[in-house]
């Protein structure tokens, strides 16, 4: 289970580090963590298209993760915004999402074939 966290450290320099389950964010003198914001790679095993859904199986790990798109849900394909219906099984995707609950909210989606 995700646990969301917020700590704050001091720091120098402004920067920002990814991975998986961790960002941290550092402005100024202060450091934001959160571990509800993760990016999954791996490919399209499922697309339920009444209920903008998507299962991906990851690269990493071989996990199953399961995705509802919402209303904010950016889709992108060669640096431009699609649609949808261009998801399908077995496309290879870029996922980064926001844990809410037990759902997986994903903020930006990247089809990479």
């Amino acid at each position: 289970m995700i646990h969301r966290l917020l700590a704050t450290a001091t720091f120098a320099a402004v920067g920002v580090l990814t991975a998986t389950g961790l960002t941290a964010i550092t402005t100024g003198s202060q450091a934001h963590a959160s571990i509800s914001t993760f990016t999954v790679q791996g490919k399209v095993d499922k697309v339920v298209p009444a209920e903008k859904e998507i299962y991906v199986i990851s690269d990493a790990d071989g996990k199953k993760y399961e995705y509802y798109f919402t209303k904010n849900t950016q889709l992108i394909q060669a640096g431009r915004a699609v649609t949808f219906d261009l998801l399908t099984k077995g496309i290879k995707v870029k996922v980064v999402a926001q844990r809410k609950g037990k759902r997986l909210d994903p903020m930006h989606v990247e089809i990479l074939d």
